[in-house]
């Protein structure tokens, strides 16, 4: 890539533990400049494309980590293992460097830094990152794919609170074999027939585990269910699901735009503060860490909201309001002016 191009690298990776949200937020930040002009690239492990095929198919070029770009306008950084030391070496060949967090737990050398974490202060960075740097917190910069809020008017439309459609989606990964435990545990719903969607990676692990129990599920029980692979289009089976169950990383903010109440379990330790939150304002039910939840806690929380339509109801237009889908434009929009100050 040249010097006079708009260039943007992307630092990230994927895999079976950390899962695939990184990637997807900035595989989404990518597409929204590449159509505004820029040319993107991803400096990422070898098993990330691997792991996420959208990437793999996004036509973005993938270096490894280790390869030195010869320049770019920006880099973007989103990974929890990266700092100010990795950060301060790209200074070479990085003309501005964005940081995407939502941890606040170590130092950053970068010009703009993101945490889409609701609740989170601009303070609990000012600590973190060099004099002048720009600070964005809030849920209302979530970098959510177009689909989302395009989606959201027919979506908030239809939460009337009673639930016939579930969605259970842990991401692509599923860290723990999380989809197998819940699928068990909703098995055991007598209440009421349900739909039950289950969306996962065709290369998540126990990908067979999950199987098995979709067709028991489907032979023994009076539940319709089907298993979804490498989906694209989340957005239109979160308008059309009534209730969700599904971790608490960046999906929740998906699950906000389009006002799905949900069922949090937390499968990784950067989750429980998001979780915390969303279950103290209202905008979904979180039951904890994944390791402390008992049997059939799942199947007796998801009844209660069965039953009690009103709960979801409320549930859903808490969530509404916290996320309006549009952070991706905005930040989108940030970089595109910061360029042309730049090269004017």
């Amino acid at each position: 890539m040249a010097a006079q191009e708009k260039t943007a690298f992307f630092r990230c990776d994927a895999s079976p533990d950390i899962g695939s949200g990184h990637v997807m937020r900035c595989l989404t930040l990518a597409e929204s400049l590449s159509k505004k002009g820029w040319r993107c690239a991803f400096l990422c492990t070898k098993e990330t494309p691997a792991i996420l095929p959208a990437l793999a198919t996004s036509g973005f070029d993938v270096y490894s980590p280790e390869e030195t770009p010869d320049y770019a306008n920006f880099l973007i950084v989103d990974h929890y293992g990266l700092d100010q030391k990795y950060e301060a070496s790209t200074r070479l060949w990085a003309r501005k460097i964005i940081v995407l967090d939502d941890l606040a737990d170590r130092a950053h050398n970068c010009d703009l830094l993101l945490d889409q974490t609701y609740g989170r202060s601009a303070e609990d960075y000012r600590p973190l990152v060099p004099e002048g740097c720009r600070i964005l917190t809030g849920a209302e910069y979530a970098l959510l794919r177009p689909q989302f809020p395009a989606a959201r008017p027919a979506a908030l439309a239809r939460r009337a609170g009673s639930i016939d459609r579930v969605l259970i989606s842990f991401g692509n990964t599923n860290i723990h074999n999380i989809t197998t435990k819940a699928l068990e545990d909703l098995s055991g719903i007598t209440s009421k027939k349900l739909a039950l969607d289950v969306v996962l990676g065709s290369r998540a692990p126990y990908f067979r585990d999950v199987e098995q129990i979709v067709r028991a599920i489907a032979d023994q029980s009076f539940h319709a269910i089907r298993l979804l692979t490498d989906v694209t289009d989340m957005a239109s089976l979160m308008t059309g699901a009534d209730f969700a169950v599904g971790a608490g990383g960046t999906t929740s903010w998906e699950r906000c735009c389009l006002g799905l109440p949900a069922l949090i379990i937390e499968i990784a330790d950067n989750q429980r503060l998001l979780a915390a939150r969303l279950h103290k304002a209202g905008a979904a039910h979180n039951l904890g860490w994944h390791e402390n939840i008992g049997s059939s806690s799942l199947a007796r929380t998801l009844e209660t909201y069965i039953m009690k339509p009103d709960l979801g109801r409320a549930m859903a237009h808490k969530a509404a309001a916290l996320c309006d889908g549009r952070g991706l434009g905005y930040l989108a929009d940030i970089i595109n002016k910061s360029y042309c100050w730049h090269t004017a």
